[in-house]
């Protein structure tokens, strides 16, 4: 994607995060073209337990901050933070990492401020508490001592090592590092199949640790694709790597992201599901190619050869292009959101063909990294 085209993405993602600054809340996704929000006090939004969505919105304010240097993203950004710092010690989901790292931990990177590496560091501490030591994998849902879902894990959960890893360098606990590394191991050998694709949830005895199998929850089928889920673990695979310095992470982010690229349709704009038997008229997730293309650039740095490189930074490219010229609302003003065609929960029915806060946020976050290569 040549950098004028880049130039126009980036222009209309701070337009519409400028249209953010009159949502008094924390918007998660749209119904009929407006946001719908979250206080920052929810912590049980159903369907979709929404409240792991915060962390986007300060998100997109640091981007709009680290692009522009204007003030008043940095602000806007800091208000937000401050009204979901008690979150770090939410004790009931593994997604900490989704509502503090790029709120907290972006912005601290970004300002110093050393409130935000506070809050961030007691965050992952928190995270930390969920590991099995036994199954050696961080569990998904509920609180630790409760049993309900207490041998799950989920594909989403590698995203949440980041704040983890981060909190080993910023706080100087290589037990955080520890337990990030072996939850990746453990979703290597489980969550990504011999195909390269991947389950969304895997189970296991909580007592033993034992493996159980795979499943899903938001796909379509156990044994079919989630492209979210997909894009998920690319971006997580791709970034443990680029932690620790494994092989082995390394090779499944390959895997993981030549499967998705393999699956994507002419368009390039991917289905919710791979495999759901609706295609071609089932819904598109723009989301999913938003994530994917952020851990195609996270990939593309990772490698070591300069073919590998290009050719998983030109594969960002062409999907941030196709979402840019396909998926956009740059010809609707009357929409709210930055990406269309978002899909959460396609089988509980909540925001399909909708604008996702995190698919915006993603987006944002691959045409920032685009123009700065």
């Amino acid at each position: 994607m040549a950098k004028s085209p880049l130039a126009d993405a980036l222009a209309f993602c701070l337009r519409k995060i400028d249209r953010l600054k009159e949502v008094p809340d924390f918007p998660y996704a749209t119904r009929a073209g407006r946001w719908q929000t979250i206080r920052p006090d929810e912590t049980d939004y159903m369907p979709a337990h929404g409240s792991w969505t915060v962390g986007f919105t300060p998100g997109l304010f640091w981007l709009a901050y680290a692009v522009t240097g204007r003030d008043e993203y940095a602000r806007e950004a800091l208000q937000r933070c401050r009204r979901f710092s008690h979150r770090a010690g939410d004790r009931t989901t593994h997604d900490l990492g989704f509502i503090f790292y790029p709120s907290y931990v972006q912005g601290y990177q970004l300002t110093g401020e050393s409130w935000l590496c506070e809050v961030a560091l007691r965050a992952a501490h928190t995270l930390a508490g969920r590991f099995n030591e036994r199954g050696r994998f961080i569990r998904a849902w509920g609180s630790p001592d409760s049993r309900e879902h207490a041998g799950e894990t989920t594909i989403d959960a590698m995203m949440n090592l980041m704040l983890l890893f981060w909190a080993a360098e910023a706080g100087g606990d290589p037990e955080l590092a520890r337990i990030a590394t072996m939850h990746a191991e453990t979703s290597g050998r489980t969550l990504v199949r011999p195909d390269g694709s991947t389950y969304h949830v895997y189970v296991f005895d909580p007592q033993s640790g034992e493996p159980r199998g795979g499943h899903t929850h938001q796909g379509y089928a156990d044994a079919s694709t989630w492209s979210r889920g997909q894009a998920w673990g690319i971006y997580g695979f791709a970034r443990a790597a680029a932690k620790t310095g494994r092989a082995d992470f390394l090779e499944t982010a390959r895997r993981l992201a030549d499967y998705f690229l393999k699956r994507l349709p002419e368009d390039l704009i991917p289905f919710w599901d791979f495999d759901d038997p609706e295609i071609p008229g089932a819904p598109r997730d723009s989301s999913a190619g938003a994530i994917a293309a952020c851990g195609l650039l996270e990939l593309a740095a990772a490698e070591s050869s300069p073919t590998g490189t290009e050719r998983y930074r030109q594969a960002a490219a062409r999907v941030i292009e196709a979402l840019f010229t396909r998926a956009s609302s740059r010809a609707r003003p009357d929409q709210d959101g930055i990406l269309l065609h978002g899909t959460w929960h396609r089988k509980a029915g909540f925001a399909v063909d909708e604008s996702l806060v995190f698919g915006d946020y993603y987006f944002t976050e691959a045409v920032v990294r685009l123009l700065r290569d």
